[in-house]
């Protein structure tokens, strides 16, 4: 019996290979995506879930819901720092305001 490698025809899959070296080594650093807010509401449920650290560029008047409870206004925040927060929502409008939310990686 042939091996499928064996064929002519056959090549590997560049997303398999991705996914596998994901897995294998899946990045360094302590965030692995970043979500850009542009206003409006945004939950972080669903396929939006692990968002949560944020950054903000401008000050704004923006609320931001924790998920254990609890909301943060952006005015109350610094500028240029990366807040670990467990943000669940996100909303108001990004007129005057630049939020970053950043997904982490999972450890363990």
């Amino acid at each position: 019996m042939a091996r499928v490698y064996d064929n002519p025809y056959w090549t590997s899959s560049s997303m398999s290979d991705a996914y596998y070296a994901h897995n294998i080594h899946p990045g360094t650093g302590k965030y692995n995506a970043v979500y850009e807010y542009t206003g409006g509401q945004v939950d972080f449920t669903g396929s939006m879930l692990g968002y949560g650290p944020v950054l903000l560029s401008a000050a704004g008047k923006v609320t931001m819901s924790l998920v254990q409870g609890g909301e943060i206004y952006s005015p109350a925040l610094n500028t240029g720092e990366i807040h670990d927060l467990s943000v669940i929502q996100i909303s108001g409008s990004a007129a005057s305001c630049k939020i970053y939310a950043f997904k982490g990686i999972k450890i363990g």
